[in-house]
């Protein structure tokens, strides 16, 4: 029973992160609507998460190998979280790119040391499947649920911006 309350606290913060997610999916084309940058600045952005996911996957194993995947996967939300609060605040090309690429890092913290302490719990009773199930349907749930509301608030008129609403 010890291991299924841990799975679904991991399955709760695994679907927060999804909500937070799919808010930063969504308000990514809007701030840089609102911005009015070229395709050039847009590509740019579009290139930081990738890049900033490619640089913490390749590098965060080895370099966090002693820490308990619960402390990594938490401070890779962190790291999102502040990134949300610059994408927020930005005012120019420079400051979503260094957003996009700062959440990127703080999602290769999460994403992989998230799976890996869920697969802790992993016992004859939790297989790895429902394991796996719990995780699969918590991150699309919250993903799809983020997007979902922070495009209601964009169709009544505001830019969802993580730490404030902006009107239009």
């Amino acid at each position: 029973m010890f291991a299924l309350k841990h799975v679904w606290i991991i399955t709760a913060v695994v679907a927060i992160y999804g909500i937070v997610n799919g808010f930063l999916i969504n308000a990514t084309p809007q701030i840089c609507l609102a911005l009015e940058l070229n395709s050039g600045q847009l590509g740019m952005i579009g290139a930081g998460i990738p890049i900033g996911y490619a640089v913490s996957c390749l590098t965060f194993g080895r370099l966090f190998s002693g820490i308990p995947s619960k402390y990594v996967m938490f401070g890779g939300a962190t790291t999102s979280l502040l990134a949300l609060m610059l994408m927020s605040s930005a005012n120019s090309a420079g400051i979503c790119i260094l957003a996009q690429v700062t959440y990127g890092l703080g999602s290769g913290a999460f994403w992989p040391f998230a799976s890996a302490w869920l697969l802790d719990f992993q016992t004859e009773e939790i297989t790895r499947t429902r394991l796996l199930r719990f995780y699969n349907v918590s991150w699309t749930a919250g993903t799809a649920s983020g997007m979902f509301f922070s495009g209601l608030l964009c169709g009544a008129g505001y830019i969802w911006l993580p730490v404030r609403l902006a009107s239009h």
